[in-house]
């Protein structure tokens, strides 16, 4: 008897396990709006070391514009060629350069520099910064390094100094407020029909207008007659 109530039971215990199964599911999907709308944005880093040759560095993904969280990749060592290019650019007071494709037919880069005997000093220390607008575009990048004395033949350098540390920053760019041009245009036709239509044009007499002024006069001229006389009378006396 036991049995046959648990079968007659089943059917419910399935359609509560199920109604679980989609309010778990529903609480999953409202809870991921970490998740950006626009998906990962993963970016090539290039660098030179003097000249319009550039090798390949790293690899920056941005996870989230809202968050602006992201990390970079540079798992790529410097060769000894590199090396000795990067040392001989830092005893000639040169210019490291770094670039990032940005996607496109005309296939362009957004660029920067940094002191190269800067960045040798600290290390290859630096702080990478990538500035993009509320769509994930790629506006500008800077690598900010200290700037170094830049006197030193860098020969007591070892191959542990030509590794990376880098910090990255990843800032926005919020486009600012659009002007109602529409509803300032509506204003102005309003204005000038109502002009030509003379709604705007005063109609009152010369006395409705400047009643104010003409009885302000008129005291004045009664006050200054009536002092007038007694002047007078004392100039004659």
């Amino acid at each position: 008897m036991r049995g046959l109530e648990i079968i007659k039971m089943l059917p419910a215990i399935s359609a509560a396990l199920c109604f679980v199964c989609v309010q778990a599911q529903i609480d999953v999907e409202i809870t991921s709006d970490d998740t950006p709308s626009l998906g990962r944005l993963v970016f090539d880093i290039e660098h030179s070391f003097g000249g319009e040759e550039y090798s390949v560095r790293g690899q920056v993904v941005v996870q989230s514009l809202k968050s602006k969280t992201g990390w970079i990749s540079q798992s790529v060592p410097l060769t000894l060629e590199e090396r000795n290019r990067l040392k001989k650019l830092a005893e000639n007071k040169g210019v490291y350069k770094v670039r990032v494709p940005t996607p496109g037919k005309n296939s362009d880069y957004v660029s920067t520099i940094a002191p190269a005997c800067g960045l040798l000093e600290t290390g290859l220390k630096d702080i990478l910064i990538l500035t993009l607008d509320s769509s994930g575009n790629l506006l500008g990048i800077s690598d900010i390094v200290p700037v170094g004395s830049c006197g030193a033949a860098f020969d007591w350098l070892e191959p542990k100094d030509f590794e990376f540390n880098t910090t990255l920053e990843i800032r926005t760019i919020e486009p600012g407020p659009i002007p109602e041009t529409a509803s300032y245009i509506q204003k102005i036709e309003q204005e000038k029909l109502a002009k030509e239509r003379g709604e705007g044009k005063d109609n009152r007499s010369f006395f409705s207008k400047y009643w104010m002024y003409i009885v302000i006069g008129l005291v004045f001229l009664m006050m200054t007659g009536a002092n007038n006389p007694e002047q007078g009378g004392s100039a004659g006396s």
